[in-house]
């Protein structure tokens, strides 16, 4: 009896053993995709701190922060250093005291990212890039004054495709499955028949 005693509280151990192995295993596991892990260094270059759409004087006719730390200071800074800089329209970004301006220009309106650092430069061109073809899908063109004939529906837009300054899905086609609000087309309209000529 005491031998048979002995294996099996030998093999009880044994199993204990795995069982704790397998439950360590298991929480660490968790904790590396848990969402509360730490934000690594690359994941923090492909934050987005602010978005300005800007117009060809320098004035902000939107704008989104994401981050704290991010004021009116910065639409001045691009103002004077990109669009009244020398390299003006020959540089897409701009660095200034560590703060990054990329920005493409549509029309007579500037859309600009602002990052802090070294930012990812691809994933931001290719979020503006979107974001206005995003835009033109709503509202049929991108003007400035397509944009501020829409204040509230872009805000929204804006929160869906940046969430805390990271670029989500804006395909439109997406997005019009859950935000239907039509958006105010009469400056396109009005663009268009202006263009018509009587023969």
């Amino acid at each position: 009896h005491l031998s048979t005693n002995k294996q099996y509280t030998s093999r009880t151990n044994r199993a204990n053993k795995t069982n704790r192995k397998k439950a360590h295993t298991r929480h660490h596991t968790h904790t590396q995709t848990s969402p509360k892990v730490r934000i690594t260094h690359e994941q923090r270059r492909t934050m987005i701190n602010a978005l300005l759409f800007v117009n060809a004087k320098g004035e902000v006719v939107i704008s989104r922060t994401y981050r704290d730390g991010f004021d009116k200071e910065l639409a001045e800074t691009f103002r004077s250093e990109v669009i009244g800089g020398k390299d003006a329209g020959r540089t897409p970004v701009k660095i200034v005291n560590g703060t990054s301006y990329m920005y493409i220009q549509h029309g007579n309106l500037y859309a600009v990212a602002i990052s802090q650092g070294n930012a990812q430069v691809a994933i931001a061109f290719q979020f503006l890039h979107q974001t206005v073809a995003l835009l033109t899908s709503y509202f049929g063109d991108f003007t400035e004054e397509s944009l501020r004939n829409n204040f509230v529906l872009i805000y929204e837009l804006l929160d869906e495709v940046l969430d805390f300054g990271y670029p989500q899905n804006c395909t439109p086609e997406v997005l019009k499955m859950y935000i239907t609000q039509e958006g105010n087309r009469k400056a396109a309209a009005e663009k268009q028949s202006s263009g018509v000529t009587i023969q």
